[in-house]
């Protein structure tokens, strides 16, 4: 599973969208 919260909701949803 993936632990957003550990490494940050929102740096986790920006990470995906500027995905490359």
């Amino acid at each position: 599973q993936h632990e957003v919260l550990a490494s940050g909701p929102i740096e986790d949803l920006i990470a995906h969208r500027e995905h490359r």
